[in-house]
This record gives structure tokens, C-alpha cells and sequence, in this order.
């Protein structure tokens, strides 16, 4: 290490190793500058890869196991690294956080979701439950963070973390190493989409979009790459591909991130239709820079947090996402104008490279880090 590099500890016991937000741009981008990184995560063996130093914890599949024992494991080991800062990804490990506080160790909350905001759009979770269950969870919280440094996933978080003291905002936005735009003149139409898969997440009304586009005499692709929830869907959305004849659809399931970037880097255009549920509003989805950064077009969700970036990069098409004809419009125009469409993709990509992008996030990331250091060390 260099005389300014850090030793970060970053703990997770709920996602996956591979997490683009973890892995790829907390973990490998502070090795990038010179950091010692240590992941604590359920994994199959201790390993390193691209200079991560990966510690393993047994993967358990029953909820209570993993909030419990799991998340105790995961303590038990990053406590033994020794840690400039340690870093925690999820909301069941707060507890664990605070006993590394009370014990002299510096931490950092990187909030992901606003949890209390997306259990009113679990639907398994009963309709009457969700309401005060979210406000328990947001009173539980409270306690549990207190003055504990929180990074922010969205701006939107802000608001509803007013008590907060000490924060800052890191957004995720594409990593440019990933996402060098290719050459896609006379590629059939495909749409690209990367991440989970679910009905609230528009799986059913852009396969609806597509059938009407089969049913205008247009064959357009999809290229559907993520884990898809709950594991009954996918059989519901391989019936329906069946029954339709949609014969250019593939759902690959989970790939790990780099390999999926290289996968849909072909499609022509990105989509991201998600449905109007209290986290998706306020929340970006990453996927949006993804495809900007490989200079596609993008269709989206017409919620004004998209709309700001899509309207003032002019970089695609927002619709209403339960609106199969509107996205099947969208989707036609951009195949038909093809120019268009390459304009959209160069404009999209210009503005990862100038704002949207993650060397600017992990700047502020990095300063933040000082600022929690410096100020536990004058306490």
C-alpha cells in the first residue's frame, strides 16, 4: 500500500459476491487507486480476484439463517481484518455495525434501497402489513444508524433520512471500463436488459410490447439478462413467449456483470420500463447508464427523476411503462429511424462520459472517506 491507500472491509451478507455496486466499482475501483480491499461475503472460497481479497461465508437460503447466524459470521470475520474503515451493504448487518462502533472501529452505511419505501411494493407482503411494518422498519432503523456515516445510493434518500448527520450521495452510474460503444449498423433489433427480472420491473408489458410489434409485421429481439423473481415467473414468461411465437427472446438468467455488458453490448436499443412503485420513482436504475454508456438509445419509464436525464442528454424515449402500445411505439420509431437512433446512442454516451459516470462518484466516494477518518480521528 502507499502512504495515502486505506484498508477497507466491506461486509454483505444478502448480495452476491459479483454485485456490480460492491464488487465492481466500491471494491475494484479502490484497488484501481491503491487500496487494500477486503470482501466479506457468502462465497465458495476464500479467493482474489482483480486484487480483491474475497472472504468466504457459508450461503444459507432460509431468510432467518441469513439475518441471523450469516450476518453474525460475516461480523465474526471482518472484524479479524483489522480495518482502516469498514464498509456494511445491508440493512440486517446494522446491528453488527454498531457493535463494531461501540468497539472503537470506524464504519460506513452504504444504503442501496430506501427499505421502509420498498416494502409498500412487496407483494409478499400482505397489503394491510406494509404500511406499518415500513414504519416499524424506519423506527428500527433509526435506532440502529444513528450518528453512523450512511452513503446514499439516490438523492432521492435524502428526504427521508432528515436526522442523518453525517452522509453523502454516490450514485450508480456506469463505469467507463466496462462500456466502450460498438459498431451496431445492420444488427437485427434487439432490446438489451440487464438486471432483475420481475413484473414490477416491466418483464410482462415489454414482452406484451413485443408481441404487438410481431403483430405490426416487426421482429424485434430481446435479450433478457438477470435473475428472474419469484421463480415461478419464468415459466409464466416462457408461456407466454411460446404462445406468441417469440422466437427472438432469450432469458439467460444471472450473469456476472462484465460478462453481461459484453452480451448485450450488440442489442440496439436499452430498456427499462419499470412500473410506477414507490422505490422505482425516486430510484435510477443503473441499467439506464449502462446502455448510455454503450451508445444505445434507451427507452424508460416516464417518471420525472428518468425524464431530467433522458430529456436533457436526448438520449432516448421516455413512456408510460404500463402502456404496452406506447413502449411498442417507442420501440418501432427508434428501429425505423435508424439515424435517430445512432444520434440518441452518441448524445447518451457523451453524457456517461462527461456526468453520468462512476470516476465522478468514486471521487466524492473517496473524499467522503477522508472526511469520516479525519473527523473520528479529532474526536
Amino acid at each position: 500500500m502507499t502512504k495515502s491507500s486505506l484498508r477497507l472491509v466491506h461486509l454483505t451478507s444478502v448480495h452476491r459476491t459479483f454485485d456490480v455496486r460492491i464488487f465492481d466499482k466500491h471494491c475494484r475501483t479502490s484497488v484501481e487507486a491503491g487500496d487494500d480491499v477486503v470482501l466479506v461475503s457468502t462465497h465458495d472460497c476464500d479467493e482474489v480476484v482483480d486484487g480483491v481479497v474475497i472472504k468466504s461465508v457459508p450461503k444459507r437460503s432460509h431468510r432467518l439463517l441469513r439475518m441471523t447466524l450469516t450476518a453474525w459470521q460475516v461480523y465474526r470475520t471482518a472484524r479479524r481484518q483489522q480495518a482502516d474503515l469498514y464498509v456494511i451493504h445491508d440493512p440486517e448487518l446494522l446491528p453488527w455495525a454498531r457493535l463494531l462502533r461501540w468497539t472503537g472501529h470506524r464504519v460506513v452505511y452504504d444504503m442501496h434501497e430506501n427499505v421502509p419505501k420498498d416494502i409498500l411494493s412487496k407483494t409478499w407482503i400482505p397489503a394491510w402489513l406494509r404500511k406499518p411494518l415500513a414504519c416499524a422498519v424506519r423506527y428500527v432503523e433509526r435506532l440502529l444508524i444513528g450518528k453512523m456515516p450512511v452513503l446514499f445510493a439516490e438523492s432521492s434518500y435524502v428526504a427521508s433520512y432528515p436526522w442523518v448527520e453525517d452522509s453523502a450521495v454516490i450514485r450508480n452510474f456506469a463505469k467507463l471500463d466496462l462500456s466502450e460503444p460498438v459498431a451496431r449498423e445492420g444488427n437485427p433489433p434487439t432490446l438489451a436488459y440487464i438486471g432483475a427480472v420481475s413484473r414490477d420491473r416491466g418483464s410482462v408489458v415489454t414482452l406484451e410490447a413485443l408481441k404487438l410489434l410481431a403483430e405490426r409485421g416487426l421482429s424485434v429481439g430481446w435479450l433478457c439478462i438477470g435473475p428472474i423473481s419469484p421463480a415461478e415467473h419464468e415459466s409464466e414468461l416462457l408461456s407466454f413467449v411460446e404462445k406468441h411465437g417469440l422466437s427472438r427472446v432469450e432469458f439467460t438468467g444471472y450473469i456476472k456483470s462484465s460478462q453481461a455488458i459484453k452480451r448485450i453490448a450488440d442489442c440496439t436499443i436499452g430498456i427499462a420500463v419499470l412500473q410506477p412503485e414507490p422505490n422505482f420513482v425516486e430510484s435510477y436504475p443503473t441499467k439506464i447508464f449502462e446502455y448510455m454508456a454503450l451508445g444505445m438509445p434507451v427507452v424508460t419509464s416516464r417518471f420525472p427523476l428518468y425524464q431530467e436525464v433522458i430529456e436533457q442528454s436526448q438520449c432516448g424515449v421516455c413512456v408510460d411503462p404500463t402502456d404496452a402500445n406506447e413502449i411498442a411505439d417507442a420501440v418501432e420509431s427508434l428501429v425505423q429511424q435508424p439515424e435517430l437512433s445512432q444520434q440518441y446512442g452518441d448524445r447518451g454516451r457523451q453524457a456517461v462520459v462527461e456526468t453520468y459516470n462512476w470516476g465522478v462518484e468514486f471521487k466524492k466516494l473517496r473524499t467522503f472517506y477522508e472526511q469520516v477518518l479525519l473527523s473520528s480521528r479529532s474526536r
